[in-house]
């Protein structure tokens, strides 16, 4: 993945993997209604991830799923503390 004049031009390794990846984050989101899903994605697309770790994306437990999300809160609420700061 790279940054092209601000844009992000992120590449599936695979085209099934993110239908794939939507369809389990759709189940989880059934369960857990307030989980945003574009933001999740949108937060995997920033990683520079191979082909093998795309992959098993779509596989994620509820587990790995819950402590990603809880990792992009914890990153955005120390984000908003350092602009307090300034």
């Amino acid at each position: 993945m790279s940054y092209i004049n601000g844009q992000n031009t992120f590449k599936w390794a695979e085209d099934w993997i993110e239908k794939n990846l939507r369809r389990r984050l759709f189940l989880y989101k059934r369960k857990y209604p307030l989980f945003n899903l574009e933001r999740f994605i949108e937060q995997l697309t920033r990683y520079e991830a191979d082909s093998k770790t795309q992959r098993w994306w779509p596989y994620m437990k509820d587990e790995d799923i819950a402590k990603m999300n809880k990792l992009r809160r914890k990153v955005a609420s120390y984000r908003r503390s350092a602009k307090r700061e300034d």
